[in-house]
Parts: C-alpha cells; structure tokens; sequence
C-alpha cells in the first residue's frame, strides 16, 4: 500500500511462489480486511434472504477476495473492488439457496401438492 496525496494506492499483487512475497500477499489481504470488514458484512445481511448465513456467507466473500486476490489489477478501488466480491457472491448464495428451497419443497408431499396446484393455475 503506497500513500499517494491523501489516498492510498495499492498495487497488483503478482502470482508468486516465493515465500515473502506470498508473506507480501497476506500482509496487504490483512490490510483489506481491516479497512473493509465492516461493509463486508453490512452487505451480507442488506442483500442476503436468509441473515442466520451472514457469518457464513462473510467468511466465503473473504475466501473469494483471498482467492481473487492475485488478479486484482489496481484499476478501481481496493473497496469498490471488495464491493462487487461481496454482492456478487451474496446473490449466488442467494440464488443456490432459493434452488435448495425449491427442490426440499418438492420432496414433501403436501408442499408438492400445493407447489403442481400452483404451477398448472399460473400455466
């Protein structure tokens, strides 16, 4: 992380296998963290269905920053970049969950009923 005027720039992190930079990799992950934990799980309970999976769901949105960590080019902000992680991610979730849902629906005899009573009115 470089201060540039009053902002903060940081770099591309490059894949790397030596160990200090992967040291590198997880000092400037921690930094991340530290400045956007906060709207990270705001996010996770304004857009999640289900808040009980708001922990949950935090710690997949941090995996998937850890992950993606590598190819973050430093064209957009560190935050704005974390943003679209974290709602990206938040509406997969959400949209693997309404599947669940719909399919554990199904298998119980009076909401299959209820659900082929529903599906044949609107068709």
């Amino acid at each position: 992380m470089v201060l540039t005027g009053n902002r903060y720039i940081y770099p591309a992190i490059l894949i790397t296998t030596s160990v200090s930079d992967l040291k590198q990799q997880e000092t400037y992950f921690n930094e991340l963290v530290a400045a956007n934990h906060a709207s990270i799980y705001r996010i996770c309970r304004a857009y999640l269905y289900d808040i009980s999976h708001a922990d949950d769901l935090n710690q997949e949105i941090l995996f998937q920053v850890w992950n993606s960590l590598t190819g973050f080019k430093g064209e957009a902000k560190a935050s704005t970049w974390i943003y679209r992680i974290a709602v990206n991610t938040t509406l997969t979730s959400n949209l693997e969950n309404k599947r669940l849902r719909f399919d554990t629906m199904r298998e119980h005899p009076a909401a299959a009923y209820w659900l082929k009573l529903i599906i044949t009115h609107f068709n």
